[in-house]
């Protein structure tokens, strides 16, 4: 069964820290397992930051207080809450970096077969934390009961999140709805961390220009339109198809699925990418540039389908669908940009300083990303993810400014020379 009730969430150096609910119903019990992310719970419950590092018998009752506050099941009316039967403080890998948790096994009366229909809300840390996005995910009757095991087969219900923090199981989606839900998921999630679309547009950034003595130099050319059409399409098809290849293999099981060093990759391609900008590689575009980094990108897309563990139409359908929505943002990203670029690059007092001013913060925040994704540690380039996401509207603003006000003084600088030249 695939979810509905998606929305976008601010961006991130990577995506915010996540939560997950997964609900094993046997025969004489149901139980869920629950992972909240520290950094987030410590935001939405402040008690939770004075708790050892394995929570105390006292501090367990406290946390079984809060969460049958903010969870419970309900089926013919009648609201379940859960007995905690253990919690511990862990780590959970979420996009490359082990974030510490706190996660819980909770069991519940068993459910009655009278309904085929089981609510579960859930506002845990989404209370306090608007943005807070929580996974639901539920395991097949019959699965063994140790809901660590790594035999047990998941399906993904939902994502608990504002103004949705109920799900009713057993109540299946149009394929329509979710091709649109995932289409969504997949536009949310290149939206969620910057640094993919900083990448691309930092490749976008040159498309006008043209090499000329180891350096980037405007193209006089009377074609020169032509030629960045043509350049664009080819730095953006390498991208798409080598990012949709890895994708599509690593939800398909035959390639690994994110993790640590995939991001760390993804750091450098923008580091990469950044420095291309100031100085163009001898005998290389932007082609294999976007080539060779979108195999890496299209790793770190995938790891967000891949916990979802999806199988047969589902899978085809959400691997379908998430994909389009990745490309629908890119789309958008460079119809709005390129043709500014275009008018740009024609004015070089303008274009150059941009053009370094790009190239300086995506330096910044990949070296900054770089030493986080490495050592797992905050630094002070951390906070670049935030300036970025803060100032991307001001960013594309400025461009389409910039833009109107070269066109306006083109005519001027026209009548200027032809008076010149009398």
């Amino acid at each position: 069964m695939l979810f509905l009730g998606i929305s976008v969430q601010p961006l991130s150096a990577h995506e915010a820290s996540v939560s997950h609910i997964t609900l094993q119903q046997g025969l004489s019990q149901t139980q869920a397992r629950i992972v909240l992310p520290d950094d987030q719970l410590t935001i939405a419950w402040p008690d939770y930051a004075g708790f050892g590092a394995q929570p105390a018998a006292a501090e367990q009752v406290r946390i079984q207080a809060y969460v049958r506050q903010h969870f419970w099941l309900e089926q013919d009316g009648h609201k379940l809450t859960g007995t905690l039967l253990s919690a511990e403080r862990t780590t959970e890998d979420q996009a490359g970096l082990e974030r510490p948790v706190l996660t819980l096994s909770l069991l519940f009366p068993p459910l009655t077969s009278a309904s085929d229909q089981v609510s579960i809300h859930s506002d845990l840390i989404l209370h306090e934390v608007y943005s807070h996005k929580t996974y639901l995910l539920s395991q097949t009757p019959g699965a063994p009961q140790n809901l660590n095991s790594d035999q047990i087969r998941s399906e993904a219900q939902g994502i608990f999140r504002l103004k949705h923090t109920d799900i009713t199981l057993g109540s299946a989606p149009s394929v329509g709805a979710t091709l649109l839900a995932f289409m969504h998921l997949g536009a949310e999630h290149i939206l969620s961390g910057p640094d993919h679309l900083l990448f691309l547009t930092c490749l976008l950034m040159t498309v006008p220009l043209v090499r000329y003595r180891g350096r980037w130099e405007r193209n006089e050319d009377a074609s020169a339109t032509t030629g960045i059409l043509l350049r664009t399409l080819s730095v953006v098809t390498g991208f798409t198809l080598a990012h949709g290849l890895t994708l599509s293999l690593a939800v398909l099981g035959y390639l690994p699925a994110g993790g640590q060093w995939i991001e760390v990759l993804i750091a450098v391609s923008v580091l990469t990418a950044a420095l291309l900008i100031v100085k163009p590689l001898p005998h290389i575009d932007g082609f294999w540039v976007a080539t060779l980094f979108g195999l890496i990108h299209g790793l770190a897309f995938s790891e967000l389908l891949d916990s979802m563990h999806l199988t047969g139409n589902d899978l085809l359908l959400a691997l379908f669908s998430f994909t389009l929505g990745i490309e629908a943002v890119q789309m958008v990203l460079i119809l709005l940009l390129v043709p500014c670029l275009i008018r740009l690059s024609h004015s070089p007092t303008i274009y150059n300083p941009l053009r370094y001013g790009v190239a300086l913060i995506s330096v910044t925040a990949a070296s900054g990303w770089l030493f986080e994704r490495i050592t797992g540690q905050d630094n002070l380039l951390t906070p670049m993810a935030g300036w970025i996401k803060d100032g991307a509207p001001f960013f594309f603003g400025l461009i389409i400014l910039l833009t109107l006000a070269s066109v306006r003084s083109r005519p001027r600088m026209i009548d200027l020379m032809n008076l010149s030249r009398r």
